[in-house]
């Protein structure tokens, strides 16, 4: 039988219809979340805050060392069911699966947006924006990687990182694999979604004719187009959690803790010593014997550090610390052409709002504030013009979008001065997010972490997520969080010198 409340509660096409159960059965061969608890210990000898890409793997590898004990706390609860259908994912965004923080007004981008903020997504349940993200698994570039050893955060260049990335990695894609980049025995599964169009055939087409290869995104090179490759296992969603946490949930070192909310990392003498947590509205105090590892999110492990009086100074004094545009196109086909910032150079924060842990914090992602980005963008939306306008997409119907953005009458015919309008009116985030709580040189005064993620100055506290990253990368975020989870894991064991299942050399 299925408690089917919780996949009703949610807007999705399923939610009313009467063949809701045996969707639910049909998926029932692959368990998506793992099983919790409510019943844990004083202390723990390791607790990662944050159940999400990282989280889940640093508990899970944790836990491979019988003689340590490992609590996860997760301030989420556990997804329905549902959300392992890959088409669906954006019904559960601004729902309670998703943090939903809101950026302040922006001065020079969301013209045509409502008070000119954006909403950033991120998950907020077991498995964390792996359970409600678009599935691509897109490493980026190996400069991206070599950039951050550059910078001073070395042991992470490519050659370095690449491993991990074919550690957590199980491709079922034969053409992917040969060529040497791919792994085949990880948790994480990677395939090539079945999907074949006249749309795919007509821009495969134009692609040829512009000079473009077809690659493999996350092999040698990426520059190109290229087949989607996504974190799928058999037809449905692989997330963080079903890869991670599942297999692991009976260990008996391991506690999985869904709907806590921690407000405050315990720092005593420059050292943490464990976790103020929320559990169900009862505040608790768990100590960690050995470290707390933050992995709560690009956002929220820049707001807990800051609650723990870790930040800029004048920060934490402040706080006493120490529709109607798209209506001509329903019910039509459409595709879209999207052009992406991949190395913005703007620069935002984020700051807390109050002292109050569950205030959401002041997020200003800052952007168009370099007049550089902009210039990338108009250039991609009139790449995306010259592909829309080729012959193999004509031959389809393919006709460009015609309707003028409210403010841009006056630029019509001008596609510079049009694109820029229309970039400034309309803009959307792709929730990449990184760089809050940034890794490399412990001597360079931008870098919160070491490059074995420890924070500088604090003594058994690592961060484990995307703010750890030096600057963004070309491609998405989740596989490369991942990777971070696995590495970060291999340089926490090695201080894990285990005698026995029961026993810990220190």
């Amino acid at each position: 039988m299925f408690d089917l409340s919780s996949e009703y509660y949610y807007p999705t096409p399923y939610a009313a219809s009467p063949l809701l159960p045996l969707i639910l059965l049909a998926m029932a061969g692959q368990k998506h979340s793992p099983d919790t608890t409510t019943d844990i210990s004083e202390e723990y000898d390791y607790i990662v805050v944050g159940a999400g890409s990282a989280g889940s793997v640093v508990a899970s590898r944790l836990s491979e060392k019988g003689c340590v004990t490992v609590l996860l706390l997760e301030a989420g609860k556990s997804p329905p069911q549902l959300t392992d259908l890959p088409v669906i994912n954006r019904y559960f965004t601004k729902t309670d699966l998703d943090w939903n923080f809101q950026t302040v007004a922006q001065e020079n981008a969301g013209m045509g947006l409502i008070n000119k903020t954006f909403t950033l997504s991120a998950g907020k349940a077991i498995g964390g924006s792996s359970i409600i993200n678009g599935l691509q698994s897109a490493r980026g570039n190996r400069k991206d990687y070599d950039n951050w050893a550059a910078q001073g955060a070395t042991g992470w260049s490519y050659e370095e990182v690449l491993p991990y990335f074919k550690k957590l990695e199980n491709n079922t894609d034969p053409e992917f694999v040969r060529n040497g980049y791919h792994g085949i025995n990880g948790p994480v599964t990677m395939s090539r979604p079945k999907y074949d169009s006249e749309l795919k055939i007509a821009v495969a087409k134009a692609a040829k004719q512009m000079g473009y290869d077809f690659t493999d995104s996350n092999g040698p090179q990426q520059k190109g187009f290229y087949d989607l490759q996504a974190t799928m296992r058999n037809g449905q969603r692989c997330s963080a959690a079903k890869a991670y946490l599942v297999p692991n949930e009976n260990k008996e070192n391991l506690d999985i803790v869904k709907n806590a909310f921690v407000t405050k990392i315990i720092i005593e003498d420059r050292q943490a010593r464990g976790v103020e947590v929320d559990l169900n509205g009862i505040s608790r105090k768990v100590t960690a014997r050995r470290e707390v590892i933050l992995s709560a999110g690009t956002i929220n492990s820049a707001k807990l550090l800051m609650l723990s009086g870790i930040g800029p100074k004048e920060e934490l004094q402040k706080h006493k610390y120490h529709k109607a545009i798209y209506e001509p196109y329903k019910e039509k086909p459409f595709y879209w052409c999207l052009c992406q910032i991949l190395h913005p150079k703007g620069r935002g924060y984020v700051a807390l709002r109050s002292s109050d842990p569950y205030d959401s914090p002041i997020i200003d992602p800052k952007y168009f504030s370099h007049p550089d980005d902009i210039k990338i963008v108009v250039a991609g939306m009139k790449k995306c013009k010259e592909i829309g306008k080729s012959e193999p997409l004509v031959e389809i119907g393919s006709k460009l979008f015609s309707t003028v953005y409210p403010g841009c009458e006056n630029t019509v015919g001008d596609d510079d001065k049009n694109f820029r309008c229309m970039a400034r009116s309309i803009l959307i985030t792709s929730n990449h997010q990184v760089g809050t709580v940034k890794m490399g040189d412990p001597k360079d005064p931008s870098t919160v972490l070491d490059p074995q993620l420890r924070v500088k100055t604090i003594r058994n506290l690592r961060v484990v997520d995307a703010s750890v990253m030096p600057n963004s990368l070309s491609g998405n975020t989740n596989v490369p969080t991942m990777m971070i989870g696995e590495k970060a894991s291999d340089m926490i064991k090695e201080s894990i010198h285990c005698n026995s299942d029961n026993e810990l050399n220190a």
